[in-house]
């Protein structure tokens, strides 16, 4: 089963579908020569799980989610002999026996979705913090709040707030939603009415939110990184990172992250820098979302922003990105996949 398609025969004979991103990063599988029945999929299934019968279920999650409580019922159930997990997930542990977890890199942002352009220096931007946010996520809603009750949105800060429907929490019950997800953060009822005014009177910049040629990612020194993802998940520690990251990079932004536990870690292992040390990277949700709020309340980001070692980590990570990272995350990739292809062949 693929892309809820299902295709019979041999992984040599396999065709990928061309509009899938991940499609080309799996073309390796044609390789597997064992004479194993292989289940090959990239469908989550719920109910009654995966088709009996095969010798070995590959899974491939390379998107934001991996249902976690799915892979640790395969982990358990003796009708899944061989589970192998591909995920861009970089998991740093496991508590699984029998699943086997690989990790491929696989952003869903690649180079030729941008173009490389010439970006202002910071000490040129006329604006000194900015953020987008695409959808009403509830970490998305609490971070804007924070930065509007302390940026004057007229000359520090440029957003924008979009109130579409979502699964996360709808505005009449929003109290209840926040004491349910995030029991440790309070709110004050002036930026819960904040929030309540933004559904109402959302804030949309012209032009493509996907793209970087917008005033927040052009003219803004520091971007607020609202990332897909707040919430810690058990067996997926290292946080999940989007385009949400990398446009501010490509566009020559200072950015600060709020996302998952461990996500400075992980853009490291990427290879780029911080502008910032951010010591609570691998607490919990709460203390997390502590430390961005004594960041927005009480850090000198007019210091920062005008720092030449801050210009010089932007230029940094611009010149990274455009140059070596690619090759870089490439010949990594290619390390696992012999990992994968041996383990797969060989048990």
């Amino acid at each position: 089963m693929w892309n809820n398609k299902r295709y019979l025969g041999p992984l040599s004979d396999y065709t990928y579908p061309r509009d899938i991103e991940c499609g080309d990063l799996l073309q390796f599988l044609k390789q597997v020569n064992t004479n194993k029945r292989v289940h090959l999929t990239d469908v989550i299934y719920r109910g009654d799980g995966l088709p009996k019968g095969y010798d070995t279920y590959i899974l491939c999650g390379f998107g934001e989610y991996v249902d976690d409580e799915f892979i640790a019922r395969l982990d358990k159930d003796d009708n899944y002999p061989q589970v192998i997990l591909i995920t861009s997930q970089l998991y740093a542990s496991t508590n699984y026996k029998k699943v086997r977890v690989f990790h491929l890199e696989h952003l869903h942002t690649i180079k030729r979705f941008f173009t490389k352009e010439p970006y202002l220096k910071l000490s040129s931007r006329l604006t000194t913090h900015g953020s987008l946010s695409g959808r009403s996520a509830l970490h998305k809603s609490i971070m804007t709040v924070k930065l509007l009750s302390k940026f004057d949105a007229t000359t520090d800060y440029n957003y924008t707030f979009c109130n579409r429907p979502t699964v996360e929490y709808q505005i009449n019950n929003l109290v209840d939603t926040l004491s349910m997800f995030y029991p440790g953060v309070d709110l004050t009822l002036t930026e819960i009415k904040t929030i309540e005014y933004l559904h109402s009177n959302p804030k949309i910049l012209p032009g493509d939110q996907w793209d970087v040629d917008n005033d927040v990612y052009r003219d803004c020194k520091l971007n607020w990184d609202l990332e897909s993802i707040f919430l810690s998940r058990q067996y997926a520690p290292l946080g999940y990172l989007t385009e949400k990251t990398i446009k501010p990079i490509i566009s020559g932004s200072g950015f600060i992250i709020a996302g998952q536990q461990l996500s400075y870690t992980r853009l490291q292992n990427l290879g780029f820098e911080s502008i910032i040390e951010f010591p609570a990277d691998d607490k919990n949700d709460y203390d997390r979302f502590n430390a961005l709020f004594d960041l927005i309340e009480n850090y000198d980001f007019d210091e920062l922003m005008n720092s030449a070692h801050t210009q010089d980590i932007v230029d940094y990570n611009y010149n990274y990105f455009w140059g070596a990272f690619y090759s870089h995350i490439e010949y990594r990739n290619r390390e696992r996949i012999e990992q994968i292809l041996d383990y797969i062949n060989e048990t």
